[in-house]
This record gives C-alpha cells, structure tokens and sequence, in this order.
C-alpha cells in the first residue's frame, strides 16, 4: 500500500483514503478492543480485612474482595482521597463506587462506602468492573462485626496492638497488666464527625464510635478508653484499653505467655487474637 493521497471522513464518522499505488478508495477499520479475563467475586469472598470473616461487613470500614480478573499487576493507590478506579478496576456497592487502596490479579482491598450506612440500608450487591466486564454481583449483608489486625494478616494470631509510646507488643516486648494499649481493628460501625468516603479521619474533633465496643482480654472486661477512628488513616479503628490486673495467662499455653483478645459490638463479636503478656 502506498501514501495515502488523501483522506475524508463522512457524516457517520468513518474514516476513507485513497491508496494511490492500488487506486483504490479504502475504510478505516478499528481493531476490536482487547478483550481482557471477565472479573468473577469468589463465593464468599467479600470479607472484613482484618478479620477475614465474611459474616457481615460494616459501611466505613476496610473489606478485601477476592476472586480472578481483577487486573494484570498490582496497583496501591498513592491520592488521598482514594480513588474509585484503580489498575483499571472499579467497585461498585449498590451502585456506588467505593475507594481502592489497591488491586491485584486475584484481590482488591477497598473501603466500604459510608453512604450505604443508612436504617433502610441493610445489604448490598457488590460488583467489580473492568476492561473485562462486570463480574456477577455477590450480596453482603450490612453488620457492625468488629476485626482486630493481625501480624500474620490472616485474622489469627497476635493482633497488632501497641503499648501506648506505638511500639508493637510481641513475645520479646510483651505487655503489663494496668497499662493502657491500643487495638488495631476495623468495623466498629458509626462515628461522630464523619469522614468523607476515602478520605482520612480528622484530629481534631475525633471521630468517636457511638457504640463503645466491647472488649475482653483472657476473658475479662477491659476498661475502653476510646473508641474510634485512628487519626490520619481511612476505614482504620482504634481501641485504647486498660489491660486488667487479674489477666493471665494459660499454664502450658502452645502460643506462649499470651492471652486472647476479642471485641465485640451489639452482638457480633470479631475474630479473637492473641497478646503476649508478661
């Protein structure tokens, strides 16, 4: 094929040119677009990111969805707010676009819009969209069911939970009894001074759970000090605790000199974890 001696376009937006070497008037043709792998939610998939529990999830807090065809590497996001497309990927609950903090090929972690935090709200189709298609909606029902961070991100095991100057407490920095800690968690539900979808929990005024959870550590009450979101992060809880003076724990234990950890709020309790304990 030669230079084409001229081009036109008509009424209907097609491109033609004239191939001078051929004589002959040619059309434009588009490749069809690549078609990527169809994004399909795993049965069960939809689950409290600190947790991994897939009960029920909490509007505001952080959820991982997992599955295929999300995308073909990995994307973190790097803009606050957070964005609602990320590696070409979206997040639709009920329609509404959620905030990414980041995509891979088989999971895609997000926060749980706040708007769906409604009385007549009580589940949501959720759907992932890409350059592939729109994945098969898979419901979550709607639940303030708490989940402590953990170390191992599994949900098991010991919990990210820091002595009050932020240092981690491990085996080898264990905590005391009567000192003040602080628990990790997401899903502890509705909070004074609301944040914007996505974006970072204001300093000042804090926004405070309007239900204080419940806490137990080797199966005793802890005094809550403070419930709420931690400054700074998106969909990222604090519990600032007394640890009891009568926590102990269990002779021959086969994690260590730990005790377990758990929270609840209303009825639904969160996953449990473990606290050294010296």
């Amino acid at each position: 094929m030669g230079a084409p001696a001229a081009i036109a376009l008509d009424a209907a937006g097609n491109i033609y040119f004239a191939d001078s070497s051929a004589g002959r008037i040619r059309k434009v043709t588009a490749a069809p677009p690549v078609s990527g792998v169809a994004p399909a939610i795993a049965a069960g998939g939809i689950v409290n990111a600190a947790s991994f529990g897939a009960t029920e999830i909490s509007p505001g807090s952080i959820i991982s969805i997992f599955g295929s065809g999300f995308g073909t590497a990995i994307s973190v996001a790097s803009t606050v707010p957070l964005p609602t497309t990320l590696g070409g990927a979206r997040v639709l609950l009920n329609g509404i676009e959620a905030p990414l903090f980041a995509v891979t090929p088989t999971q895609i972690n997000l926060q749980a819009p706040w708007q769906l935090r409604a009385p007549a709200i009580t589940a949501a189709n959720v759907e992932v969209v890409t350059a592939g298609g729109r994945s098969p909606a898979r419901m979550i029902v709607f639940g303030d069911q708490p989940g402590i961070f953990t170390t191992q991100q599994n949900g098991q095991g010991p919990g990210i939970i820091t002595h009050a100057n932020g240092s981690l407490v491990t085996l080898a920095n264990p905590a005391a009894n009567g000192e003040v800690l602080v628990i990790y968690c997401t899903g502890l539900g509705a909070v004074t001074n609301q944040p914007a979808s996505g974006g970072i929990s204001p300093s000042g005024p804090l926004a405070v759970s309007m239900v204080t959870p419940n806490v137990t550590i080797g199966n005793i009450a802890a005094r809550v000090l403070f419930a709420g979101l931690a400054p700074g992060y998106i969909g990222l809880y604090q519990v600032n605790v007394e640890l009891p003076a009568n926590a102990r724990p269990l002779p021959g234990d086969p994690d260590g000199p730990v005790v377990r950890v758990s929270t609840t709020v209303g009825s639904l309790r969160g996953n449990i974890v473990t606290l050294a304990l010296r």
